[in-house]
Order: structure tokens, then C-alpha cells, then sequence
């Protein structure tokens, strides 16, 4: 049976070919990982960090949001794109990852 990927705006999952091109393996979204990483990173507690939350609402300046994908980058071994895209929300975070990470045939940490 063959992968089947459908994007939907507000979920952040994706089902990516295996490397045996025979198999199916789902990957979760980053969201949970998104959030640990900001608790750590900012000191921000877990509560606030709904997917709606938005990151100026929370504190961080375009410098920070851009420290935080590096990091995001570096934590989760994937490669940002050039593209400059507008991140105001935790979801929108979890959405270019979890992009990413099905661009780039990544298992996630």
C-alpha cells in the first residue's frame, strides 16, 4: 500500500517514506519537543505554551525566535530553509518543522 500524505492546516503530522521505500513510518509533531526546548531555553513555563500562544505575547523578539530555530536546527538535525517565513504562533514553529522534517526524511529525537 502505498504512503499517503495529506496536509491539513492545523495538524502538524506527516507520513513520510521509509529509506526501504516498502514501508510507512509516521512522525509525530515537534510541537512537545517545541515546548520543552522553550521552557529550557526561556524559562517560560509549560502552561503558556499553548499552539495558539503568540511567541511576541510570550516575550520573544524576532533575535530570540531566530536563536530558537538555530537551536531547533542544531537539537533536531535539520536544515532551515533561506525562506523567510512569518513565525507568530508556537503552531506556526511546530509547522515549519514538522515540514522540514518530512522535506528532509528525518526521524525526530
Amino acid at each position: 500500500m502505498p504512503c499517503v500524505t495529506r496536509h491539513k492546516p492545523r495538524l502538524t503530522s506527516a507520513i513520510i517514506r521509509a529509506a526501504n521505500n516498502s514501508e510507512c513510518q509516521y512522525v509525530m509533531s515537534s510541537l512537545k519537543k517545541i515546548q520543552s526546548m522553550m521552557v529550557e531555553q526561556f524559562d517560560l513555563k509549560l502552561e503558556d505554551l499553548s499552539p495558539e500562544a503568540q511567541l511576541e505575547g510570550l516575550g520573544l523578539d524576532s533575535l530570540s525566535v531566530i536563536e530558537f530555530m538555530f537551536n531547533l536546527e542544531d537539537e533536531l538535525k535539520i536544515k532551515l530553509s533561506d525562506e523567510r517565513v512569518e513565525l507568530k504562533t508556537i503552531q506556526d514553529v511546530a509547522n515549519i518543522v514538522d515540514k522540514l522534517i518530512a522535506e528532509q526524511h528525518i526521524t525526530p529525537s
